[in-house]
């Protein structure tokens, strides 16, 4: 299970978004190639999230 941090919305499975790593850190302008990378986001709100939640699942069996 995982948690986004922005909206809440606890979750199976992220969404995995392909995007240009250039267009992401807006510095496509300086350069010619172009590179692929990437993110796992939250299937709600669209967040790209740091994919290593999985402390969620720790968080809940740890209140059990």
């Amino acid at each position: 299970m995982y948690k986004c941090p922005s909206c809440g919305t606890v979750f199976d499975e992220p969404v995995f978004i392909e995007e240009y790593w250039e267009d992401y850190n807006g510095v496509s302008a300086w350069f010619d190639s172009r590179h692929t990378v990437t993110f796992a986001s939250c299937p709600s709100c669209g967040e790209a999230i740091n994919i290593e939640l999985d402390a969620y699942e720790e968080e809940e069996n740890d209140n059990e």
